[in-house]
């Protein structure tokens, strides 16, 4: 392995012949390679997956109509003597159910139990479902709410 000498205007250059025939890229440019494709790779998945943003988009829409329901049972429920059979439809909460939005998929139900008034709110979206409901217990004044494994938006 002794390094071969190359003459050129009177100056030497040593070049060693295993440096020559090296084939294969550093480990430098094989990294910046993996690094531009994570970035490309980030950017391809967030335009591909459009159907998860606009799912997450209408969940919260379908919340905020679920909130406003609740805020308007929570309200008959303290003007009235018997709420579990007084505020159990929207025409005992004075509201118009916003049932269809934003999805034909999404249905909002109003109802009680023997100690309860509840409103949910449903999204069918292909095969999943979300659902998420508020139970007013009328005995003790406590509010649960109950969301869905398939919810996308925190509730």
């Amino acid at each position: 392995m002794n390094p071969a000498a190359i003459k050129t205007h009177s100056y030497v250059y040593l070049v060693s012949p295993s440096r020559k025939s090296q084939k294969g890229f550093t480990l430098i440019e094989l990294l910046i390679v993996i690094v531009i494709l994570g970035i490309l790779s980030g950017v391809l998945i967030s335009v591909i997956n459009p159907v998860r943003q606009q799912r997450k988009a209408n969940q919260t829409v379908m919340r905020s109509n679920l909130e406003k329901l609740h805020m308007a049972q929570l309200a008959c429920v303290n003007a009235r003597l018997n709420p579990i059979d007084d505020c159990i439809t929207a025409d005992d909460l004075g509201v118009n159910v916003p049932t269809g939005e934003p999805t034909p998929a999404t249905t909002y139900t109003i109802g009680s139990t023997a100690t309860a008034v509840t409103v949910s709110a449903n999204e069918h979206f292909a095969t999943e479902n979300c659902t998420m409901t508020y139970t007013y217990t009328v005995s003790s004044g406590i509010v649960t709410k109950t969301p869905d494994a398939d919810c996308l938006v925190d509730f």
